[in-house]
């Protein structure tokens, strides 16, 4: 099986489809389902191999960075051009505890579970 990304006129990914593996390229998947005038499909592929990220509905396609972006979680995050995933300024604390990020402090805030007591 394949999986190609619907996008629109804006590289927005509308949905993702399954096709046969005989399909071998986006210009064949338009003559299986139909397609909205100026959308387009592009390949994606589950284990990131290729487009950096598997696509989802709302993902941007970069067509400079051949890749799916998530949609932005926090005005504060930046892309890691590597990895073409959001990442918090500040790295998750590693000391086993678990953390919610906090966008009007630009942290993180450490989740405290209540006890039973």
């Amino acid at each position: 099986m394949k999986y190609f990304a619907e996008l629109n006129n804006n590289n927005i990914v509308i949905r993702v489809c399954i096709f046969e593996d005989s399909v071998k390229s986006g210009e064949e998947a338009l003559n299986i389902t139909p397609l909205l005038e100026g959308h387009k499909w592009i390949e994606t592929f589950f284990e990131g191999s290729q487009r950096k990220n598997y696509a989802g509905p709302n993902y941007t396609y970069d067509e400079n960075r051949d890749a799916f972006i998530a949609p932005k979680s926090y005005d504060s995050w930046i892309l890691n051009e590597n990895t073409c995933r959001w990442e918090a300024p500040i790295p998750y604390p590693n000391d086993g505890k678990f953390y919610s990020w906090d966008e009007s402090l630009k942290n993180w805030i450490e989740i405290v579970y209540p006890t039973n007591a």
